[in-house]
């Protein structure tokens, strides 16, 4: 839903001046951005995957406005920014 290397995103961005929260994970049942695996077996068996634009510090990084979120921590985020829980 965010386009090709994020363009969907950079047009949101250019449309609302705010912060824009990113939810990534849970594609294909793998659990998010943190292996449940160890890497060394992750990696003997598998070649290393591309890295996605949501990696990259050129369009997460610190003053981009743009926050990468784990689906498993939508909750917790939601508490944060919109009830104000810390």
């Amino acid at each position: 839903m965010s386009g090709n290397e994020g363009d969907v995103i950079t047009h949101v961005q250019n449309w609302f001046k705010g912060d824009i929260v990113v939810v990534v994970g849970g594609d294909h049942g793998d659990g998010g951005l943190a292996d449940s695996e160890s890497e060394a077996e992750h990696t003997a068996h598998t070649k290393p995957k591309p890295e996605q634009w949501w990696e990259r510090e050129d369009r997460v990084g610190k003053g981009r406005k743009v926050y990468v979120l784990d689906h498993l921590h939508v909750g917790d985020d939601w508490s944060r920014r919109v009830e104000k829980k810390d």
